[in-house]
C-alpha cells in the first residue's frame, strides 16, 4: 500500500511540474485592441504571471505595440492609460452571474467594449496590468504593486 501511494504522489508531482513548465513556455499573445478617447485596452492570452515577467514583457514588446497599434496614443495633455486584460474565455454577452443556483442581476464582473456592435462584447474583469503616464511625465506600471519608470529605464517599486 505504501509503495502505491508513494508512486501516486511522485506521479502527481511530475504531472504538476510538467504543467507548470508547459504554462510558462506559452507565449503572451495580443488578441484584440479596443481604444477610446481615454483608455487603450489590450486583450492578451497567456499573460505573464509575475510582476517581473509583466514588466519584462512590456519593455520587450512596447515598440512593436506602438508600431502595429499606435499604442500608447496620448491624450491632448500628453497623458495615456493602457490596460492589459486577460482574454480568458473570450467575449460574452452582458449577462448577470448566477450565484448558488439563484438568479442574479450582478454584471460587475464584466467589462464591456462599446466599440463592438455585437451582443458578445464583454470580458471578465481580469486586469493584468495598467501603464499610465501622468501630467508630470512620469510613467507607472501597476500590477498588484505600483512601479515607477526611472531615468535609467528601470522600474522601481513605489513604497506606500
Amino acid at each position: 500500500m505504501k509503495k502505491t501511494s508513494k508512486f501516486v504522489l511522485i506521479f502527481v508531482f511530475f504531472v504538476a511540474c510538467l504543467y507548470i513548465i508547459f504554462r510558462l513556455s506559452l507565449p503572451t499573445l495580443i488578441v484584440a485592441i479596443h481604444k477610446d478617447q481615454y483608455v487603450n485596452n489590450i486583450l492578451v492570452v497567456n499573460p505573464p504571471l509575475t510582476d517581473k515577467a509583466k514588466i519584462h514583457w512590456w519593455k520587450k514588446n512596447k515598440a512593436k505595440i506602438k508600431s502595429y497599434f499606435d499604442i500608447p496614443s496620448s491624450r491632448s495633455d500628453g497623458t495615456f492609460t493602457i490596460i492589459f486584460w486577460d482574454f480568458g474565455d473570450g467575449y460574452s454577452p452582458l449577462t448577470p452571474r448566477n450565484l448558488d443556483m439563484l438568479p442574479g442581476n450582478n454584471t460587475d464582473y464584466l467589462y464591456c467594449f462599446d466599440d463592438m456592435k455585437v451582443k458578445a462584447n464583454c470580458i471578465e474583469k481580469k486586469q493584468i496590468m495598467t501603464i499610465t503616464k501622468s501630467t508630470s511625465g512620469r510613467i507607472y506600471i501597476t500590477t498588484n504593486k505600483r512601479y515607477l519608470l526611472k531615468e535609467n529605464g528601470k522600474f522601481i517599486e513605489e513604497k506606500e
